[in-house]
């Protein structure tokens, strides 16, 4: 009914004895003709917007923060609206990683009662000092808001020491990886492992050799044994008589002359800007 009024029949609206102004006043205020098109163009406009309207939409939504992580915006508006609405779950975390080409990272949560809200994330690849700045801040704006990320390994990930729960190979208290402080100042431990090979041959020839032996002996004193002096000798100290337990260890070193027939890789070491940890240099005689 309402649609039927338009134009000339909104005049059937006022009475018949109707003055000029007022029948002004009702077509003044008919803004069908001018905005009828515009409102039906507004249908599907959000479905598929004008390349000048995403910047707008992805204001509405409140996903800005994604842009420094998405290629476009296409992509900003199809994937952030989807990580919107799991946000603060351990999904919405893996989503985020998957941006930055880690989508295979394993993410363990704490089982400590008193850190319960801490956790930890596994690359399966390297991540230089940018990787890390970028993941942290998709942790932070991804995780839930007590949550928080303690920890990022690579191939390198010893734990802290448990008495009679850790095998061989712990560490005291502490796990491995140095302390990073990111630019909104907050630390984070990285734990990251790189292999560099080389091989090395020795000379056939060689004769010369350096040798050189330690020895090393180690007493403890295991319990004290009752003794008997008389009243006129002179007091000997406490525990003079004792039975102990000696170790005694040996080591034997012989080096021969080395020669280096290897070569470095091109790529300069002084590009490089992630923490490293050089686990081993051998060289064979």
């Amino acid at each position: 009914m309402l649609n039927a009024l338009t134009g000339n029949n909104k005049a059937q609206l006022l009475p018949p004895n109707h003055s000029e102004i007022q029948g002004n006043i009702l077509n003044y205020n008919d803004l069908e003709p001018i905005l009828g098109q515009g409102i039906s163009l507004l249908k599907g406009m959000k479905s598929h917007p004008n390349d000048k309207l995403k910047p707008w939409l992805v204001w509405e939504y409140g996903l800005g923060a994604l842009v420094s992580y998405i290629d476009n915006l296409d992509d900003v508006l199809q994937e952030g609206l989807t990580w919107q609405r799991i946000r603060g779950t351990k999904e919405s975390l893996k989503m985020a990683l998957n941006w930055l080409d880690f989508s295979s990272a394993k993410i363990e949560e704490s089982n400590s009662q008193r850190h319960f809200y801490r956790y930890q994330i596994h690359l399966q690849h390297y991540a230089n000092l940018n990787d890390v700045q970028k993941i942290t801040q998709l942790a932070e704006l991804s995780n839930p808001c007590r949550a928080k990320l303690s920890r990022i390994t690579y191939q390198l990930d010893i734990r802290e020491l448990k008495l009679s729960h850790a095998n061989y190979g712990a560490l005291l208290s502490d796990q491995s990886g140095i302390r990073y402080r990111l630019n909104n100042g907050e630390l984070v431990r990285i734990s990251t492992l790189r292999k560099h090979q080389s091989c090395s041959h020795a000379s056939v020839s060689a004769k010369v050799a350096y040798q050189r032996k330690d020895n090393c002996l180690f007493s403890m004193a295991v319990y004290p044994k009752l003794g008997a002096f008389k009243l006129s000798a002179q007091p000997k100290p406490r525990y003079l008589f004792s039975s102990s337990h000696n170790r005694v260890s040996t080591r034997h070193y012989k080096l021969g002359h080395t020669y280096w027939s290897g070569g470095w890789q091109a790529q300069s070491w002084l590009n490089h800007f992630g923490p490293q940890v050089i686990i081993k240099h051998q060289g064979l005689s």
